[in-house]
């Protein structure tokens, strides 16, 4: 069959394709994949499907340090131990019909007439693959088959599972190049960003095998000396996991990797905007070794991540759901979730405030909220959003930023050179350029860029936004750009005169995840850190995550704790054991 098209059926929605011929960087990802029984969509690996061309790396761009690896599909071996043509646990996957073999795949169990998710590279504007989109009856599958394989793997040892997860981090490793050119290829997102998401999502398995090992209880000893009492930590069961766009393989793997080591299983719905990367994470723990039915991925549009989050709330069969994502959909999570009473971990959006204090060194403040600002396009929840800038040294401040932010080339993230990519969607940009119409109609004076990029040649079609510096010290109190989360690299100046002032500004926001601030003076770097309503606070640092410190917000940026020696908490149960000495 031609490029770009199911090359065999085993049976209706058994296989799946993740190219078409328009992809400039996947260009031999066609093969016919089996998708589970279950309805978990994580192929043998979309990866050595790629590896069987020498061609694959050439054509993205990219120059590794070290060609892949020669990897066939045989090499691979089946990705279930279960026979692919065994029956769903519980459900069938067309919600009736119980023979497989008649049944037909030609509408959308979303509810739309498109059996296939359309995946697009936001630099082209252009299909890059598809999966099936898949509704309630696949996900109610997934779930069923998680809850069946969670029990042998929550009773494995703790040596087991940190062994398994070791391998995994050490074959997401090896398909460095590889899955970076896929995240490229999906999000758009500069080529280095995108080995640095892999080797951050890596760090995060490697981490959470460590951990799985110091799953510590307590030994408390009883007041009267009666009894011995003691603590142990236990796997909460099935995870539901839902991830943003933004960061398409670690978020998940941050969750997965966590919810793993600690003895449960997993179903998850990546974005309808880059699920390709959450289907390649699945399959490199399969190829790791991980036993089928306990990392479960669920593509679908966006209807489907309703559908999706519903079904989850609503089964008693779901111990937990991690959710990143915006507020008001968190909020909704939220709500559904008190039916079942189920515990859930929201990491939910930011607004975060970087302040540059009169003694800061302007340089290296600048070259924070570069930082700070244009990873991932500033689609990053952590993204410095408001900058306050000590009135002395504003003029100075806005004009070195002018000047750096210039010189960063916004196009394809598989450009060498190119420091910014494309916003995700065109509707990303539309709002975008609303919000900076609002602001400048509102009192905000241009001071770089202001609209959608232009002069890109071919990539015309392509999500492309100007990075912007605007000075806003004289917007209107109303402004949406004084109170919303700007997702794109945009940067809002704004003068302040005090310390309690700018305290005030800062915390002025419902929104708590992240903060940053620069200063030399190291009594006020202690206090003014204390005096920030936020989970995370960078001083004199553009940086603040990794897998050693606990990720997370406050106030309507949610609760929960991803990474650290917290990791696993939110993913066990501790039980208290007391036993009477007579």
């Amino acid at each position: 069959m031609a490029r770009g098209t199911l090359l065999a059926l085993i049976r209706p929605l058994k296989s799946y394709e993740v190219l078409s011929p328009h992809c400039p960087t996947l260009p031999l990802m066609k093969r016919h994949l089996p998708v589970a029984a279950s309805g978990l969509v994580a192929p043998p690996t979309i990866l050595p499907s790629c590896y069987t061309s020498r061609r694959f790396l050439p054509t993205t761009g990219i120059s590794p340090s070290t060609s892949p690896p020669e990897v066939t599909p045989a090499a691979i071996g089946p990705l279930f131990v279960r026979d692919p043509y065994e029956q769903l646990p519980e459900v069938e996957p067309n919600g009736t019909d119980t023979d497989n073999s008649s049944s037909t795949y030609n509408s959308d169990p979303c509810g739309s007439q498109e059996p296939y998710l359309i995946v697009t590279d936001p630099s082209t504007g252009q299909p890059i693959g598809r999966t099936p989109n898949l509704g309630a009856p696949w996900v109610r599958a997934s779930i069923a088959y998680a809850a069946q394989a969670q029990p042998s793997w929550g009773s494995a040892s703790v040596l087991a599972r940190s062994n398994l997860l070791l391998r995994w981090n050490a074959v997401i490793e090896e398909q460095k190049e590889l899955l970076a050119a896929l995240i490229t290829a999906e999000t758009g997102k500069p080529i280095p960003e995108s080995r640095q998401e892999v080797m951050y999502a890596a760090s995060y398995i490697r981490w959470c095998a460590e951990e799985a090992r110091r799953l510590n209880g307590l030994t408390i000893p009883s007041a009267d000396g009666s009894k011995l009492q003691y603590t142990v930590k236990e796997p909460i069961g099935v995870c539901a996991l839902i991830t943003p766009f933004n960061f398409p393989l670690a978020m998940l793997a941050r969750k997965a990797a966590a919810a793993l080591a600690a003895g449960n299983a997993c179903t998850a719905r990546p974005s309808e905007a880059a699920p390709l990367s959450g289907l390649a994470l699945a399959a490199s723990a399969r190829e790791a070794g991980l036993p089928a039915g306990l990392f479960n991925v669920v593509p679908s549009c966006r209807k489907g991540g309703i559908i999706f989050g519903q079904e989850i709330a609503a089964s008693s069969s779901v111990d937990l759901l991690s959710f990143t994502g915006s507020t008001i959909v968190g909020r909704q999570l939220y709500r559904q979730c008190a039916g079942t009473v189920k515990r859930i971990l929201l990491e939910l959006g930011g607004n975060a405030p970087f302040v540059v204090f009169e003694d800061a060194n302007i340089k290296d403040a600048v070259l924070g909220l570069l930082a700070a600002k244009l990873r991932c396009a500033g689609q990053a929840c952590v993204s410095a959003n408001r900058v306050y800038v000590h009135r002395s040294i504003f003029g100075q401040f806005a004009k070195h930023v002018t000047k750096l932010f210039s010189e960063q080339e916004v196009g394809s993230g598989r450009k060498h050179g190119v420091s910014v990519g494309p916003l995700i969607s065109n509707d990303a940009v539309e709002r975008v350029e609303s919000i900076i119409y609002d602001a400048v109609d509102n009192g905000a004076r241009l001071l770089l860029g202001g609209g959608r990029a232009k002069n890109l040649g071919d990539l015309q079609y392509g999500h492309f936004f100007e990075i912007t510096v605007m000075d806003c010290c004289n917007v209107a109190p109303h402004a949406r750009v004084r109170h919303e989360e700007l997702f794109a690299p945009v940067v809002c100046l704004y003068a302040f005169d005090s310390e309690d002032e700018v305290a005030a500004l800062c915390n002025d926001t419902e929104a708590g995840l992240a903060a940053y601030f620069y200063t030399q003076n190291v009594a006020r770097a202690h206090r003014f850190a204390r005096r920030l309503k936020c989970g995370m606070v960078g001083v004199n640092t553009g940086m603040i995550s990794s897998c050693e410190v606990p990720f997370g917000g406050c106030k309507s940026s949610g609760f929960g704790r991803e990474g650290s020696v917290f990791a696993l908490d939110d993913y066990t149960n501790t039980k208290v054991i007391a036993i009477s000495g007579h």
